[in-house]
């Protein structure tokens, strides 16, 4: 077949794959009456409209892309298509209200489709489908778009199972829905109840009402996809194209031409391309790019044609829990792989206890993590495999030297197939593993400072235009800013990214003075600035520390809701604001979160001079925050927190509610600021008998459970519980530890 057939072919078959999705959500919005239609249901109807957009950006895509590209999208589209023909037929025929009840009509429905016919399931391919594709072309939709899959695929992987393992294999008379149970297919005696209650007194098997559970489907006929979603909820994944888009967002724009040199450098060549050379590391000081750099290097590998490439990566993030552990590194590099090679699932599955619905191995460990996430590399087909991880200095680890050391022992066997880059700061444990052998090269920034200088004042004039654009310098004060800057910088991209926000408040006739009175270099801008904002109206000094401290000790990024829980500051969400404006050289808004506006600004407030400076305001510590938490989930915290018109409500309902937002932090937390202050008078207090933690336990502890179940924590309550009971017997405090016995 022509190219021209062959282009055609895959735009018409994306064309199809639109039309049955905006068919079948056609069907679920003509329906008055929803009563008694499967709950799963109800949730993937909500994410018919994603997928509809996410496939119309594709279908653009696509029309502009080469016959390779489009060549390569057909194996996922031809799936994506066949999972979208089952959805369909599976909402056509349960949908209507006439006839059977929905849910007989969905039991037969499902059998006929077969193994993965649960309405959950299709639309989890449908998504991981999207996702590959997102993954394979980042361009193929917006950076929106591609945080809309994530969370839908977050969504889709927690839903519980709509029909019970094994349900294709199932006899025709088995009961599933509600009313009288008549099968008992075993011997004895039959004991028919049409009651509520449910009798057997024979040695078969029964099965009850919507509860729909067998004991011997548990163990011997639960299906492969059943078991790969409890694997990847248990593993709970931190997902990096999110992390990755984000950081897009939050950063300028990546210029192309600022990483030009380095894709023309010998040892990333070599890296990329020869059969022997294993290992890159790229090694530079704080704002010299990296991130951006990692970003560029990924999506042009990701671009390498053919089905033969894998890239995963993953982004470390020191001032989230979740982006800050050798753990979470192996485990988003494990989601990326079987993202993009289902086959690789395999190594988990065989690791899954499913009649304890448990891994059979300690996972929280990141050494078994590791020998799974090697194992799959081992078994994955593609003939090269690109492993890249973002800022490994600002993973918060004490076996980090032992991780370097399995990495070059156990990890750099196949330098033809498996090719790691990592991106760190200078580090000294690093530099004895890293560059052991001849197989691991380093490119240093600072060693290439001629090409890392032009590569900035490309960023300069890139920034100094955007500035020009708004504030209209003209051509004699623009060239006077953009050498200033140049001859300021010291190549170092953040320092360029502060003072050009500076500059977007300052009048252009202030320009010139305001980048002339900074000092170069990160630090010196730092203290510069830090003085600048401890002077001024008290109230609004005070608020900014508070602020600042607050964030500093926070686990991970702040949402304006939760600023106040933390912080004791005003909930009002234009007094937070005015806060992070007045703190911008250290703190920025992305969305609705508040975070540090770089690793570097977070080290200085944590060093010596930021310290002395913020510790000459009132204490405010990890006791204060926890108390904090305390006494805001003591005043928000209920009994069906937020409201829900029924049990079966879904989940879509309750992340509209900002109640939920306002405490999440709080009431995650909580026990962990305890935990790092209880050397404390403050906190030895509190966890005494009538202290503020004894009293929130007696008097809120169920209302805690149900928060952090609806926050899809639940599981952060056994560690919790531990911590305070260990405390309880350390410090003689026998009432906690009766409370939570």
């Amino acid at each position: 077949m022509s190219g021209v057939g062959e282009a055609g072919l895959v735009l018409g078959m994306i064309s199809s794959i639109i039309a049955i999705i905006d068919a079948t959500n056609q069907v679920y919005e003509a329906v008055k009456d929803d009563s008694g239609l499967p709950t799963n249901f109800k949730k993937s109807a909500t994410k018919l409209p994603t997928i509809l957009k996410l496939l119309e950006d594709a279908e653009r895509y696509l029309k502009a892309a080469d016959k390779s590209t489009k060549a390569a999208f057909t194996p996922t589209l031809e799936d994506c298509k066949v999972q979208a023909t089952h959805l369909q037929e599976l909402f056509e025929k349960v949908i209507p209200e006439e006839g059977d009840s929905r849910w007989d009509r969905y039991v037969k429905a499902a059998r006929t489709i077969g193994k993965g016919g649960r309405v959950e399931n299709l639309m989890k391919g449908i998504l991981d489908d999207l996702q590959l594709l997102a993954t394979k072309f980042p361009e193929v939709t917006t950076s929106r778009g591609k945080d809309q899959l994530a969370k839908a695929v977050e969504e889709v992987t927690r839903m519980e199972p709509s029909l019970p393992d094994g349900f294709e294999q199932m006899p025709a008379y088995a009961h599933y829905g509600s009313g009288a149970q008549n099968v008992n297919i075993g011997s004895g005696i039959q004991h028919i109840n049409s009651g509520t209650s449910h009798q057997n007194s024979g040695s078969g098997q029964q099965y009850i009402g919507t509860n729909y559970i067998v004991d011997h489907l548990l163990s011997k006929n639960i299906t492969v996809d059943d078991i790969d979603r409890s694997c990847l909820r248990t593993l709970r994944c931190p997902n990096t194209l999110t992390v990755k888009n984000r950081l897009k967002e939050n950063k300028d724009k990546l210029l192309h031409k600022s990483i030009e040199w380095i894709l023309q450098d010998p040892q990333y060549l070599s890296w990329r391309d020869a059969e022997d050379v294993c290992l890159l590391w790229i090694k530079g000081g704080a704002g010299k790019g990296k991130t951006m750099m990692s970003i560029g290097l990924i999506e042009r590998l990701s671009l390498m044609p053919g089905k033969s490439t894998v890239v995963a990566y993953f982004f470390c993030q020191n001032a989230d829990y979740e982006l800050n552990t050798l753990e979470a590194i192996i485990k988003g590099l494990i989601l990326q792989l079987v993202i993009q090679q289902k086959e690789l699932k395999e190594s988990l599955r065989r690791r899954w206890d499913t009649e304890n619905a448990r891994f059979s191995e300690d996972i929280t460990s990141w050494r078994t993590l590791w020998d799974i996430f090697l194992e799959m590399l081992e078994y994955c087909k593609c003939q090269r495999v690109y492993v890249v991880v973002d800022a490994l200095d600002e993973c918060q680890h004490g076996s980090m030297a032992d991780f370097l050391k399995r990495l070059v022992r156990t990890g750099l066997h196949h330098p033809s197939k498996i090719k790691w880059l990592l991106t760190s700061r200078p580090l000294d444990s690093a530099e004895r593993a890293l560059l052991a052998g001849s197989e691991q090269v380093l490119v240093s920034l600072e060693l290439n400072s001629n090409h890392v200088s032009e590569a900035v004042k490309t960023y300069i004039a890139f920034k100094v235009d955007e500035l020009d654009r708004d504030k209209a310098y003209g051509p004699t004060l623009r060239r006077n800013i953009q050498a200033e800057l140049t001859n300021k910088a010291e190549d170092t991209y953040l320092w360029v990214s502060l003072v050009c926000k500076r500059l977007e408040g300052v009048h252009r006739d202030e320009a010139l003075t305001t980048i002339q009175d900074l000092p170069p270099g990160l630090h010196p801008f730092y203290d510069r600035v830090f003085h600048q904002l401890s002077e001024g109206d008290s109230a609004m000094v005070k608020g900014c520390m508070r602020l600042l401290k607050a964030i500093l000790l926070a686990y991970r990024p702040l949402n304006i809701a939760e600023v106040g829980s933390v912080s004791g500051l005003s909930e009002e969400r234009d007094a937070i604001k005015a806060l992070v404006d007045r703190c911008a050289s250290f703190l920025k808004m992305r969305g609705t979160d508040i975070e540090f506006v770089h690793q570097s600004a977070r080290d200085y407030l944590a060093g010596k001079n930021g310290q002395s400076i913020l510790d000459s305001y009132k204490c405010y510590g990890h006791g204060e925050i926890a108390l904090s938490c305390l006494s805001y989930l003591s005043r928000r915290l209920k009994a069906n927190l937020v409201d829900l018109p029924r049990p079966d409500s879904t989940r879509e309902m309750m992340e509209r509610n900002t109640l939920v937002s306002s405490v999440d932090y709080a009431a995650t937390f909580w026990v962990q600021h305890i935990n790092s202050a209880q050397q404390t008078s403050l906190i030895q207090n509190a966890v005494a008998k009538q202290g503020e933690v004894s009293i929130f336990l007696h008097t809120k502890v169920l209302e805690w459970l149900e928060c952090l179940s609806l926050l899809d924590k639940l599981p952060r309550v056994i560690e919790a519980l531990k911590t305070l009971a260990d405390m309880a017997d350390v410090s003689g405090v026998y009432s906690i530890s009766r409370i939570i016995g």
